[in-house]
């Protein structure tokens, strides 16, 4: 019965976060700890495989409306199966509870990089060039994306998110 009851949820999470490039995780993932009793580790591997439907629904909506820089896409990609390997090895390693107070710590630091972003100065994706420095801006983010959403099942987006916007200055 709490099958029944995540589907809808899910996708109303999924539906309200990918309106600003995010996958729900940080919402996801609570829900399923503390509504419905999951360990950290079961509500991570729940939230990872629902993101991913969303993320490819969402990724074909803005690719349909033209929305995607697809060379800086495919940078940020380009390590975040390894790193998620990484993340997923490293919640065998740490206490579901000490998971969960990670966790917590990662959400409170997101919320403090979105109150930023609001304030962040960026320039126009039209005017966006690749360089050395750009290209290993999103070799990291993409490896530190993998590993944030292999440990903790919420998306890479938010690091994503953050690279584009404070290290590489896109809007």
């Amino acid at each position: 019965m709490i099958e029944l009851t995540l589907i809808p949820l899910g996708f109303l999470i999924a539906t309200v976060y990918s309106m600003v490039g995010l996958g729900g995780g940080t919402i996801f993932v609570p829900l399923l700890i503390l509504a419905f009793g999951l360990p950290a580790q079961q509500a991570v591997g729940v939230s990872l495989l629902a993101i991913m439907f969303m993320a490819i629904s969402s990724t074909i909506a803005y690719a349909i409306q033209k929305k995607i820089n697809y060379k800086v896409g495919l940078l940020l990609d380009t390590l975040d199966v390894p790193g998620a390997f990484i993340g997923a090895y490293v919640t065998t390693l740490i206490a579901s509870r000490w998971l969960a107070g990670l966790f917590g710590a990662l959400v409170l630091t997101i919320a403090i990089f979105m109150i930023l972003k609001k304030n962040a100065k960026t320039d126009s994706n039209d005017a966006f060039k690749l360089s050395t420095r750009v290209v290993a801006y999103c070799i990291f983010g993409s490896l530190l994306s993998g590993i944030v959403a292999g440990t903790f099942g919420i998306g890479g987006g938010i690091i994503d998110e953050t690279v584009m916007i404070f290290m590489l200055g896109m809007s």
